[in-house]
């Protein structure tokens, strides 16, 4: 459980950090690209099938932008005007 609570509180603590240097966009472009490469690397190592039609290639880029993309913004932006404890 401690190990859990250091990684979570740790990611806001890196953020804080990232946002002094290099800036709002860049964290986040960094943070998303950064796990959709570990993921994508996880799904060629376990050799998981891929979706072949478009209505589910949709589906998932609808998911990663509301459900990864947008909070990750949100919660940068958030950030900028208040504490990494806070947050």
């Amino acid at each position: 459980m401690g190990g859990l609570g250091l990684l979570w509180g740790g990611s806001f603590a890196a953020t804080a950090v990232a946002l002094t240097e290099v800036g709002f966009f860049t964290t986040v472009a960094l943070r998303v690209t950064l796990a959709a490469l570990i993921l994508w690397a996880v799904v060629l190592v376990r050799r998981y099938p891929l979706p072949r039609d478009l209505r589910s290639w949709g589906l998932l880029l609808t998911l990663g932008l509301f459900g990864t993309a947008l909070p990750f913004s949100l919660i940068t932006w958030g950030q900028l005007t208040v504490p990494s404890g806070l947050a």
